[in-house]
């Protein structure tokens, strides 16, 4: 009976650390230092592959699925977490994404990008009602990690 219960424990252990090993290979590819690292992740994901990415990169991840606060927040916690590395975030394949609240990215000098899907109608606003806001272009990602991490990044941002 107790060799029966150490075989499973062997065989869950072996099955977690491949699966690690197999997450670790597909959410870190690329050169590294050398070149623009590319991963593609859901929204649920998109903190940790931030926190894993090694070297300067820049690494571009592009987030899937609906962002919601939490995701946002997460991916802040992780953006400041990983200072050294340069990280493109790529927000033009999420869904159901439409404000991003004040704050969002402050702090988070890894953030050299920030990329939308529909760059037309944003609006920026120190009202947290998010109205009566101006209008604002989005269409630069190095523009948008300005402003979203110095310039403006006490506005609430809208989409109309």
């Amino acid at each position: 009976m107790k060799s029966t219960k150490k075989t499973a424990g062997l065989v869950l252990c072996a099955f977690i650390a491949a699966s690690l090993m197999l997450t670790a290979v597909s959410c870190i590819n690329g050169s590294g230092d050398s070149g623009t690292e590319m991963n593609t992740v859901t929204a649920d994901t998109a903190a940790s592959v931030i926190k894993g990415v090694t070297g300067e990169g820049p690494h571009t991840v592009t987030v899937t699925g609906a962002i919601t606060a939490y995701t946002i927040c997460a991916m802040k916690d992780a953006l400041k977490s990983n200072s050294t590395a340069k990280v493109e975030l790529d927000l033009s394949a999420a869904t159901d994404f439409w404000s991003i609240c004040s704050n969002a990215f402050d702090g988070c000098s890894s953030l050299k990008g920030l990329s939308f899907t529909d760059t037309a109608t944003w609006h920026r606003t120190t009202l947290s009602t998010y109205t009566s806001g101006t209008e604002t272009d989005v269409s630069d990602p190095a523009a948008n990690a300005a402003n979203f991490t110095s310039t403006y990044k006490n506005y609430y941002w809208y989409k109309n």
